[in-house]
């Protein structure tokens, strides 16, 4: 073998060690990086009060209830130090309100029940207190699902369903964690939905409406939670 074909072999064995060493390199990393990920990552489950503020337009202000008590379930988790995520259900006990509505063919006198329910998943960034080693606070962006149900009784007598159209919502939040254990901790959160994207169809339709009859909702909720 001549000098060119030595030196040919050396650079070729050189390239394979580089080569060698950076795959060696990015296994590491990636190890490295996949240990953190599972390292930071922290399961979580929780229950909430949930109040929701669902204001009427302006034709149905005396018609629906405008607040709605109930309750959330969600799972989730934290995945980094800042970042996590929730996926939950969300529904309100039945409320009922005594209504006249006037319209252009009369007026008409009656009960309505209502209840609102849906699904939501949000993505949650958390900022830590420096001072308060069991304090944190987070804000919250996600996608909703509300659905309304809604029935009424008039005063003469017939009983109609609303149709509810459940929509898609914006939600926004904004709250605080207060760590009572290293598993185990309280929440308060308030927030916004688009719930104004809601739709009714009467099945009736001598009653004379199909619009959207909501404006978007304040909500509060309050619960606790578990992290394993």
């Amino acid at each position: 073998m001549g000098l060119n074909g030595e030196t040919d072999l050396r650079e070729a064995k050189m390239k394979n060690l580089v080569k060698s060493l950076v795959l060696a390199g990015a296994l590491g990393t990636a190890n490295v990086a996949s240990a953190d990920w599972f390292d930071c990552f922290c399961p979580v489950i929780g229950v909430d009060y949930y109040q929701a503020w669902m204001k009427a337009t302006a034709l149905f202000g005396n018609v629906f209830p405008k607040s709605y008590p109930g309750g959330t379930v969600y799972v989730g988790a934290k995945f980094a130090d800042c970042l996590g995520f929730e996926v939950g259900y969300d529904t309100s006990t039945r409320k009922s309100r005594s209504f006249t509505l006037v319209q252009s063919t009369g007026v008409t006198t009656g009960t309505v029940k209502f209840r609102r329910s849906g699904a939501h998943f949000d993505l949650i960034g958390y900022m830590s207190v420096d001072c308060l080693d069991c304090v944190e606070l987070f804000g919250s962006l996600g996608y909703g699902w509300v659905e309304p149900r809604v029935t009424f009784t008039t005063l003469a007598g017939p009983t109609f369903a609303f149709n509810g159209r459940g929509r898609s919502v914006l939600r926004l939040g904004v709250g605080g964690n207060y760590l009572l254990t290293d598993c185990v901790g309280i929440r308060a959160k308030v927030g916004y939905e688009s719930t104004s994207s809601l739709r009714t169809n009467s099945t009736t339709p001598n009653f004379g409406f199909s619009n959207k009859p909501f404006r978007g909702s304040i909500t509060l909720a309050l619960g606790a939670f578990v992290r394993f």
